[in-house]
């Protein structure tokens, strides 16, 4: 919005390396600047790689698009290809895919973030030519054909908390709630009760009790210790798409401070 790039960075907490997007003026300065932004990366990759997802799946805009870069005789082909490709960004849900990194920057030759909505500028050309790689079989009278870039814009919401935003996307609060994340939280709380009134004398002790690995027991008896924010944000299922039972139930470090618990789990 104000021209200033975004730009990839980290940082470690425990033993684990945090991905963010953050305005290139903050990288440069040591001065706060409270109009610059610093993005969970996954969240802004989220919500670019669920637009590249909504452009796969338009079947009529991608059959008017190769008609006009490649001819209609090659539509099957496009609309084949962008079936594959959907498919593997559902088993691989991240930018890490390979190849996916490099034809999302084509199809997106610019993304523009405000503090209302996420702009595309889409390249259809560049969507038909990754969908029907290389030009052999465009036939001679379409190849001066081009296809002029359009911008698309995604309304966003955006949370501040401190120096860090969030990017809340429509229809994003209103997930079902994970009842397998509300139930360890549950159980946690259960541990801690047996432990603090005399039903179990140690933690050893509770874990043969229920037949849990002591290590389990540990592990998940921290959880009664999480931020009521985060628990907040579990019970009504606001919590980051990445944050599941099974990761939240083997996490080793959870930090006891509430705001260094909600940079561990990107909320």
């Amino acid at each position: 919005e104000t021209g200033d790039r975004l730009t990839p960075t980290s940082t470690a907490n425990h033993g684990r390396r945090y991905r963010y997007y953050v305005s290139n003026r903050l990288v440069k300065s040591k001065q706060l600047d409270p109009s610059g932004w610093r993005l969970p990366a996954a969240e802004i990759e989220a919500a670019v790689l669920q637009h590249y997802r909504a452009l796969l799946s338009d079947q009529p805009r991608i059959a008017e698009w190769t008609t006009i870069h490649r001819g209609r005789a090659q539509v099957p082909g496009a609309l084949k290809a962008a079936t594959e490709l959907l498919s593997s960004a559902a088993g691989e849900p991240g930018l890490a895919a390979e190849g996916r990194a490099d034809r999302i920057r084509r199809v997106f030759p610019k993304i523009t973030l405000t503090s209302e909505a996420i702009v595309f500028q889409i390249d259809p050309a560049a969507i038909i030519d990754t969908l029907l790689p290389g030009d052999d079989a465009v036939p001679d009278a379409l190849r001066s054909n081009s296809i002029e870039q359009i911008s698309e814009a995604i309304a966003i919401t955006v949370r501040r908390r401190g120096n860090e935003a969030r990017i809340v996307l429509p229809g994003s609060n209103s997930r079902e709630p994970d009842q397998k994340l509300i139930d360890l939280i549950v159980t946690a709380n259960r541990l801690l009760k047996r432990l603090t009134d005399g039903s179990a004398q140690s933690i050893g002790e509770l874990a043969n009790s229920l037949g849990m690995d002591r290590s389990d027991a540990r592990r998940v008896l921290r959880l009664a210790f999480l931020a009521p924010p985060i628990v907040d944000d579990i019970f009504s299922g606001r919590q980051p798409p990445h944050l599941t039972a099974r990761m939240l139930s083997r996490f080793e470090d959870l930090s006891f401070g509430w705001h260094e618990q909600r940079a561990q789990f990107e909320f």
